[in-house]
């Protein structure tokens, strides 16, 4: 915080996935009271089960006592349960692949949604497309590993069982064949998350982020060390552009390259 860091994202144990490290309530009850005026998100980005629905219920009423910034949630019964309690609890649509457009984006708006996590996958130009035309804040991004696909089902202890081999750990590399790009492949008791292993960085559109008044960007330190990550921090609030690209790559992902999976009319 005192490196000129705003506030910091918790997933939530048991009520988030595709992260590596998670943290309780009474985790992020710690840090509310020791930096009252940080932003506070907690992402809470699981599909739930029909099982699992009686503790999301008791688990957004707690939340609901904190003073927090926001919830990052995917399934929609957060959203259900958060109206129907009259939680006043601030929401963040955070669908992953889905938040690419801004008629989506003011849906939700208008049913009570604070604010959206844009999907890694569009351009400059569809980024700055929907904050115009959104009605609430927008959150990005700025720099780390996009998780490109989620599976329920358990990818890693099937392929050690189909290699007949034991499983050394529930963490695989892999190249995919035609396009030749790796990903890490991270399985817990939740399924199975499939993360890009190449870094993205933002550094080359971020002025234009600032003139456009997006309102949160997210840092991931991944494999970066402490002070690298501090100077990562540092850098991108004086923004010097080089000094970013020596530390996070030149990785644009698809700022300026429109993604080829479209639905045809």
């Amino acid at each position: 915080m005192s490196k000129g860091c705003d506030g910091f994202l918790f997933p939530l144990s048991s009520f988030a996935c595709d992260y590596e490290y998670y943290y309780t309530l009474e985790e992020v009850k710690k840090f509310k009271e020791k930096y009252k005026d940080a932003l506070c998100f907690i992402v809470m980005n699981k599909l739930y089960q029909n099982k699992e629905l009686d503790s999301l219920t008791k688990i957004l009423k707690e939340i609901n006592k904190l003073n927090i910034t926001g919830v990052l949630f995917y399934d929609l019964a957060v959203l259900q349960i958060v109206k129907e309690e009259k939680l006043e609890i601030p929401l963040y649509w955070n669908q992953t692949h889905m938040v690419t457009n801004s008629d989506t984006a003011n849906f939700y708006f208008e049913h009570g949604v604070s604010g959206i996590y844009l999907a890694n996958e569009i351009t400059l130009d569809e980024i700055v497309a929907i904050k115009h035309k959104s009605k609430g804040k927008v959150m990005m991004m700025l720099t780390g590993y996009p998780v490109v696909a989620m599976s329920k089902r358990k990818l890693v202890t099937n392929y050690y069982k189909g290699q007949q081999k034991e499983i050394e750990k529930q963490e695989l590399n892999i190249k995919e064949p035609m396009s030749k790009q790796e990903f890490r492949v991270l399985e817990n008791k939740d399924g199975t998350s499939f993360i890009s292993s190449k870094r993205f960085s933002a550094a080359h559109i971020y002025e234009t982020l600032v003139e456009e008044k997006i309102d949160y960007g997210v840092l991931e330190q991944g494999e970066l060390t402490s002070d690298e990550f501090l100077e990562v921090i540092h850098n991108f609030k004086e923004f010097d552009k080089e000094r970013l690209d020596k530390l996070l790559g030149k990785n644009t992902n698809f700022f300026y390259r429109r993604s080829i999976y479209r639905v045809k009319k």
